[in-house]
């Protein structure tokens, strides 16, 4: 079975890179669906694919439309019953000649409810051992952490990052740099196990989870 792959925001930085690696690496007769909401900019990127191994299929992709994320899924569905790998990678750039007040709204429906329309709309379609992965760079780097990978089976709360610098869900960083959780709904402000002090954890308690979540 051919595999699928998905990379929104793929035309031009980190999204290309990730379409281009992905079309490299995956084998001959799989998909990598290279997304963007410009046209001409989404030809131009897969043209710029080099060596190119499995097939790389331009597709116009807002993640700020709802109904167009639908329709885009429900596409994916028809022609493969499934998919095997999405990067949600689109992001809105903040500009600081911009006012704030103008930034927000485009922010906002990208970065955060376009990521909220991707997950909830691809994710039920992926196939056993499939990853979907949110690389919000913009917003972990502000709140001082890494872009966290998750894995499809592993629920939000426990996500952990690619690096040993490890972030989850409402983290922010302390003065010495080490992870502080915020409260929960529940006002819990307790951390795992493995996120513990070096100095107050034994090294199996701080070990943590397995941090490779790389697509293969």
């Amino acid at each position: 079975m051919s595999r699928i792959a998905i990379v929104t925001g793929a035309n031009q930085g980190l999204g290309f890179a990730l379409a281009e690696g992905l079309a490299q690496r995956l084998a001959p007769g799989d998909v990598v669906y290279l997304t963007g909401r410009d046209p001409a900019r989404v030809r131009a990127a897969v043209a710029r694919i080099a060596r190119a191994r499995a097939r790389v299929a331009g597709e116009l992709l807002d993640v700020r439309d709802g109904a167009a994320v639908t329709a885009f899924a429900g596409g994916i569905a028809a022609r493969h019953g499934g998919v095997d790998i999405v990067f949600s990678n689109a992001a809105a750039r903040l500009a600081s000649a911009t006012p704030w007040a103008e930034l927000v709204s485009p922010f906002v429906e990208t970065n955060n409810l376009g990521t909220t329309r991707i997950l909830r709309a691809l994710g039920p379609l992926l196939r056993p051992g499939g990853r979907l992965l949110s690389w919000p760079a913009t917003s972990a780097r502000s709140a001082g952490c890494r872009p966290i990978c998750t894995r499809a089976s592993t629920p939000m709360r426990s996500a952990w990052t690619t690096s040993t610098a490890r972030c989850w869900p409402g983290a922010t960083r302390s003065s010495k740099g080490a992870p502080t959780r915020r409260a929960g709904p529940t006002g819990s402000t307790s951390r795992p196990r493995w996120a513990r002090s070096r100095r107050s954890a034994s090294p199996r308690a701080s070990a943590g989870p397995p941090t490779s979540a790389t697509a293969s």
